[in-house]
């Protein structure tokens, strides 16, 4: 595995421990074995863990394969972190794509229980791995998205897409897996200040 750490600017997140990897078998497995990480970002990857069992996210290169650590959850947060993460996620992609005339805001949605969707083309999933510990948690995180290439799904809900076809912009992985972790970071500070009601009238 060859590591791109020290290509990366990450002054403005420099506390965080971060891994990027051009090539992993799956950035979920590796942080699951090894936790002394906070974000593990591969460009590409050749046995990323799905929620079905054995089914296997597309690897396409270039796309956004990231695992990520957040530790000591209480377990009422930990119920909810799927929530938690979708609402990142969903405010990191537009974060990210901010610039971009033809990308419609409107058009990207989560489908429940961790499909981000636009304009009806699923283009990013989800998969948490809960670690409990008492009363509390350490959720491991994994997300996919296609940020330039898509697969051709077959006999399901949805066809694939990806963020480039949708937005015209080449976004980097380390782009936008900072910008989703930052996001999931501010959704749990808020939830400890003003408690769950947050997050459920997000989604209602």
């Amino acid at each position: 595995m060859n590591t791109l750490n020290e290509q990366l600017n990450i002054s403005s997140m420099k506390d965080l421990r971060i891994k990027v990897f051009e090539t992993i078998h799956s950035t979920q497995a590796y942080l699951l074995n090894d936790m002394n990480w906070d974000i593990v970002i591969s460009h590409r990857q050749t046995n990323g863990l799905c929620r079905n069992e054995g089914e296997v996210w597309f690897d396409g290169e270039g796309n956004l394969h990231t695992s990520m650590l957040f530790k000591n959850c209480s377990l009422e947060v930990c119920r909810v972190f799927s929530l938690i993460v979708g609402l990142g996620l969903h405010n990191g992609v537009l974060e990210v794509y901010k610039g971009s005339e033809s990308f419609c805001r409107e058009s990207l949605s989560l489908k429940w229980p961790n499909d981000l969707i636009y304009q009806n083309a699923k283009c990013g999933g989800v998969i948490i791995n809960n670690i409990i510990n008492g009363k509390i948690a350490d959720c491991v995180v994994g997300i996919g998205v296609n940020l330039c290439n898509n697969p051709v799904l077959q006999g399901c809900e949805y066809v694939a897409s990806n963020l480039l076809q949708a937005s015209g912009i080449k976004a980097e992985p380390e782009d936008l897996g900072l910008s989703v972790y930052r996001n999931i970071q501010a959704l749990l500070a808020k939830i400890e200040d003003l408690g769950l009601t947050y997050l459920t009238e997000w989604y209602n």
